[in-house]
């Protein structure tokens, strides 16, 4: 417990301002520029700084202590790869996953109708459940800190993002048609099992790359993983 407490102080202290700035653009983003009088044109961009700068923020958190190569401080240390894994997991739910739902939240008790961030544009914030934006902007935040864990670098963290479209598929599948971020009944037993699956097998990878630091097997692993859902989803169907 004393080392999970060290280390969450220590990435709080570091993670803290730049995670404060983003929440506080965010709110300006989902609330401030959703009012009649911002301009129109600005919009796009904002959303799209928003979004890269929370992918940004991601891997900042995994990157400084990475579960790749053999000379992280952490390696040196009594810090096992599991206790790593959970406290970074811990971090990223609270600044990248928490935030935007409490952002959802505050805007349908405050009566604003902005767009929701995860959602296309007609789709407004007292349309959407927070539980069913928190689990899908978790989804996101897991396969970006799956990639995360598997890149040396922000150069090879932002390839691999544009270079794993099942993976993003499969975290938006339970909550919307690919492509299209429409929100859907999450009651029915697709969405419960698909959610399950995919959050459970997401964590399974990042740990395994956390205990194993070797980046081979974990991309098979994901392979497999994308294979086992692809057929899981046929059988449904």
């Amino acid at each position: 417990m004393q080392t999970m407490r060290a280390l969450l102080l220590r990435d709080f202290r570091r993670f803290g301002p730049f995670a404060a700035g983003w929440f506080l653009f965010y709110f300006f983003q989902s609330v401030i520029a959703q009012q009649s009088w911002f301009p129109e044109s600005l919009k796009p961009l904002l959303i799209a700084v928003v979004w890269m700068s929370w992918l940004f923020l991601i891997a900042m958190i995994i990157h400084d202590a990475r579960p790749v190569g053999s000379d992280e401080f952490w390696m040196t240390r009594p810090v096992s790869g599991t206790q790593l894994f959970l406290e970074k997991l811990a971090v990223v739910i609270l600044f990248c996953v928490l935030a935007p739902g409490i952002m959802l939240a505050l805007a349908q008790s405050l009566g604003f109708e902005g767009n929701g961030w995860l959602w296309s544009r007609g789709v407004k914030a007292k349309e959407l459940s927070v539980w069913g934006h928190l689990f899908s902007v978790l989804n996101i935040a897991l396969v970006s800190m799956l990639l995360a864990t598997l890149t040396r670098n922000k150069i090879q963290y932002v390839m691999a993002l544009f270079l794993s479209p099942l993976l993003m598929g499969l975290a938006l599948l339970p909550f919307g048609r690919i492509g299209k971020f429409a929100p859907v009944d999450r009651s029915g037993l697709f969405s419960v099992v698909m959610t399950a699956l995919t959050v459970g097998g997401f964590l399974f990878l990042i740990h395994r790359q956390y205990a194993l630091r070797n980046r081979k097997k974990t991309i098979l692993s994901c392979l497999a993983f994308i294979l086992i859902a692809l057929i899981f989803m046929g059988a449904l169907k």
